[in-house]
């Protein structure tokens, strides 16, 4: 029977033949589109290679402005993961490790305490801010360099963090920020997650958060000027602050946790995960001394690998500190310049900022009224003064737990300066490193210079750092030499009278040191004549010398 043949509308017919020249139109589209961004769509999707052509007379020009490293988004990632674990491996800091607590042996069982161990920081505010969410854990990074890790006490963390309110960093305004620390307090932990901590070694996580656009609280039962969120709450944490007290102190919560670890667990090590320095002083001898101290930093996407192989020393921590660490940042002369200050007479620079900031007159920021005497600058200066007589009462052993540049290994290093001298416009300092001790390692050579001063004449620090190198990694019993270059402009201090920077004539100090404040070896430099330099770094002509 033969098929009737189909009835097609006219309305049916206009659909049916727009649908056509859409499906047409989309399919050209596409198929433009990726021929047009072919080598795009490869970058990201994998596929052909990128093709260059080039015009005639263009041949040489080198025209890949963008040199992929990887096929495809995977290998880069792979590759990244890779990097932020180096960066920790590389940058982490020994601050302290008595009897050689660490490295521990691999199969040791460990049991990850505070807040943080379960709810690390990872990242800062704003341009800091990393996804929680894809980052490596320090469970994970720590279990997979083989170590056990007790899931009673990690697990009652894991579901208790949340009820305890921790610091919120915010950009926009410092008034609406939280400053709570949120560790849970050892007392209320599960009497099984307790009893299970005896006889294990105990990892204490301590965290601070922060960000850009805020500094964190001088005082957390203050007023707003002092740091402290116009909406503070009192909760069971704050009843237990005590006058005064910053937010980079150890709290009662804190305390507490490490007495308890101390009673119980065969060895205590801290790790610091904040990208602040701490007052530590505390860990370092009396009632809360604890074996090691490791400084960790934001941990980002996959630190927490780099942190288990520290632990168990498939890699020697080299990293130094980039701060000085006070005993007590109250007694800091920067210490009352911070703070969320609010200026409401300001005009002409926030009036068109896009990042949230009012056109009122209203802002925040932070005069600095030191000069050039902050940091380390300031206390290995006042340690000269001191000794000369001229700064009573400033010890430097009682003011500084760790200096600036300090930073242990597994192993040992002995160091000898071999020659200073001026090539061309650099200094350059010879050195050679051996590692003395029987593992492998890699060490940070240090280089300071001290400027010739007259008492009352232009502000010098008395030491300044000119230049650092890293070693490769090695070998017990290997040698390495070693060069750091700095330019001799960089001796320069900067002179108000003269509007520029001076180098004056006469003898500069080059020096070898372990850290800010610990000589190995030191060499006179002569400088002749003054050379004054622009404010931009440009050679001006040479000035007279000052008579």
């Amino acid at each position: 029977m033969a098929r009737k043949p189909k009835t097609v509308t006219r309305r049916k017919f206009v659909a049916q033949t727009t649908g056509a020249v859409v499906s047409l139109g989309a399919a050209a589209a596409v198929n433009v589109a990726s021929n047009s961004y072919s080598s795009l769509l490869n970058h990201y999707l994998g596929g052909r290679p990128t093709t260059v052509i080039h015009a005639e007379g263009s041949e040489n020009w080198d025209s890949t402005y963008y040199k992929a490293a990887y096929r495809g988004r995977n290998q880069a990632k792979e590759a990244a993961t890779k990097i932020v674990a180096q960066v920790v491996e590389e940058g982490a800091v020994l601050l302290k490790n008595d009897n050689g607590a660490l490295p521990l042996a691999a199969g040791t069982t460990i049991s990850l305490l505070g807040r943080y161990a379960a709810d690390p920081v990872y990242g800062g505010a704003g341009s800091g801010t990393v996804d929680a969410s894809d980052c490596v854990n320090l469970y994970q990074g720590i279990a997979n360099a083989g170590l056990t890790i007790n899931d009673t006490a990690f697990k009652f963390i894991s579901s208790s963090y949340a009820s305890y309110p921790k610091a919120a960093i915010t950009m926009d305004d410092p008034s609406t920020a939280a400053y709570y620390i949120g560790e849970i307090p050892w007392a209320d932990y599960s009497s099984d997650a307790q009893s299970s901590i005896a006889g294990t070694t105990a990892v204490i996580v301590l965290g601070r958060g922060g960000g850009e656009g805020g500094d964190l609280s001088r005082d957390l039962k203050g007023d707003v000027d002092s740091g402290v969120s116009s909406a503070f709450t009192e909760n069971s944490e704050t009843t237990n602050y005590v006058a005064g007290q910053h937010e980079l102190e150890l709290t009662a919560e804190e305390k507490g946790l490490i007495a308890a670890a101390k009673s119980a667990c065969s060895k205590v090590i801290v790790l610091i995960n904040a990208s602040t320095t701490m007052e530590l002083g505390p860990l370092m001898s009396g009632e809360y001394e604890v074996d090691a101290i490791l400084h960790i930093g934001s941990l980002g996407a996959a630190g927490s690998n780099g942190v288990g192989q520290l632990l168990v020393g498939a890699m020697s921590p080299s990293g130094k500190t980039t701060d000085i660490w006070a005993a007590d940042f109250t007694a800091d002369p920067t210490f009352d310049n911070f703070g969320g200050k609010q200026y409401t007479d300001v005009s002409g620079f926030y009036d068109s900022n896009p990042n949230g900031f009012k056109a009122d007159g209203t802002a925040y920021f932070v005069e600095y009224k030191e000069g050039i005497y902050y940091g380390y600058r300031y206390y290995e200066t006042a340690a000269v003064e001191a000794a000369a007589g001229d700064y009573p009462g400033f010890d430097y052993d009682s003011a500084v737990v760790f200096p600036f540049g300090y930073g242990l290994s597994y192993t040992t290093f002995a160091e000898t300066l071999d020659s200073v001298e001026v090539s061309g416009d650099d200094v350059k300092v010879s050195v050679t490193v051996t590692n003395s001790g029987s593992v492998a390692g890699k060490q940070v050579v240090e280089v300071y210079y001290a400027a010739p001063y007259v008492k009352g004449g232009t502000a010098k620090s008395a030491v300044v750092l000119g230049g650092f190198a890293k070693t490769s990694e090695l070998a017990a019993g290997a040698s390495e030499a070693v060069e750091v270059t700095f330019p001799v402009r960089s001796m320069a201090s900067w002179d108000s009278d003269k509007s520029g920077f001076v180098l004056d004539s006469g003898d500069y100090e080059i020096s070898l040191r372990t850290d800010s404040h610990t000589v190995v070896d030191s060499k006179s430099l002569t400088i002749s004549g003054q050379t004054l330099y622009h404010r931009r770094g440009h050679r001006d002509h040479p000035l007279q010398p000052v008579r």
